[in-house]
């Protein structure tokens, strides 16, 4: 495929919008606040077992905040060697919804019209059905469940922080579950679940995924957006790369775990490709070096790089929708 080609379609990122100065600085200065807080609380577990495959085999890839994040030799998930013991250390509380307010809202308009449009028309490219129920999981402040009301979806929303969900439910005057995945009772099917940055922050994601599928109609789809791991921008970042953080982010996965998840789970991958903006991560890792030349080089060169980085499978977020099995269907 030449480059003309993979520029066609193309949606740059505005980097002063997501990507201000001091960006990785204030990022990776709220993992640590995660990381201190746990410390004062209810503390780590250790996980000596993969948490896809359960193989043992693992090797160390790097350590941040003194949490080694290793990767599983069987199945390639990389994956925090300790966690939080009680996740609701980092969720619960009125500081993880100042902390969400603060990242969301200061440039929501520009969230719900970059990438909620965008979100809306990869859904409804796989989802051939008018008001469509869809479940939004970590919905946050809810900015992406605005654009899909607005495109004629049956919004809802589950978030696991209780002060978050509360607000965010005020807000937008709907239903916002609170409590985990596993354990919700929607009494309804979902045509569509969403998990946008949700994936890398569960302790299980094969249970996660088997829980989200059990509340989908037939004809139902999963949209997954998470961190690639083998990624450009974390590959050369490596532990100070903004989306590293084993106190909120605790599986990461690459090409071959998500197959092996899709396999676990039995559905099928209907769609898997990345985008990222490396570039943008890259600005910020070498403004915090100092590197200010290379700094301003990233920014010239991210709509020239970036295509050509997503197309190779190397953009820092994966992309993927999941839907049962042909077989599935069947044993129904």
């Amino acid at each position: 495929m030449g480059y003309k080609k993979i520029t066609e379609n193309f949606l740059p990122i505005n980097l002063e919008e997501m990507r201000q100065e001091g960006f990785l600085k204030e990022n990776n200065g709220f993992f640590e606040e995660h990381h201190l807080k746990i410390n004062s609380k209810n503390g780590w577990k250790e996980i000596t077992r993969c948490p896809l495959c359960e193989s043992e085999e693992k090797i160390t890839e790097f350590s941040k905040f003194g949490v080694k994040i290793v990767g599983c030799k069987k199945c390639n998930l990389r994956y925090a060697g300790k966690i939080p013991a009680n996740l609701s250390d980092v969720y619960d509380g009125k500081s993880y919804l100042s902390e969400s307010v603060d990242t969301y809202a200061k440039n929501i308009e520009y969230r719900k019209e970059r990438f909620g449009k965008e979100r809306v028309k990869l859904i409804k490219s796989f989802l051939k059905k008018e008001n469509a129920k869809l479940l939004d999981v970590g919905c946050g402040i809810g900015w992406f469940l605005e654009v899909a009301k607005v495109n004629g979806f049956e919004i809802f929303g589950q978030e696991f922080g209780k002060e978050l969900a509360n607000w965010t439910s005020k807000r937008l005057g709907i239903k916002i579950w609170s409590q985990p995945i596993e354990e919700l009772n929607a009494e309804i099917k979902f045509d569509v679940i969403t998990l946008f940055d949700v994936i890398e922050h569960v302790e299980n994601p094969l249970q996660f995924l088997k829980s989200c599928k059990r509340l989908l109609t037939d004809e139902g789809i999963i949209v997954v957006f998470t961190p690639n791991f083998d990624s450009l921008a974390i590959q050369i970042m490596k532990e100070h790369s903004n989306l590293i953080g084993p106190s909120a982010h605790l599986v990461y996965f690459n090409e071959e775990s998500i197959k092996t998840l899709a396999e676990k789970v039995n559905m099928d991958i209907l769609y898997c490709k990345t985008h990222g903006i490396d570039l943008g991560d890259l600005k910020s890792y070498y403004e915090w070096l100092g590197e200010n030349e290379l700094s301003k080089s990233c920014v010239k060169l991210y709509p020239l790089l970036q295509p050509a980085v997503d197309a190779a499978g190397a953009g820092n977020h994966f992309r993927f929708i999941f839907k049962n099995t042909k077989n599935d269907k069947l044993l129904k």
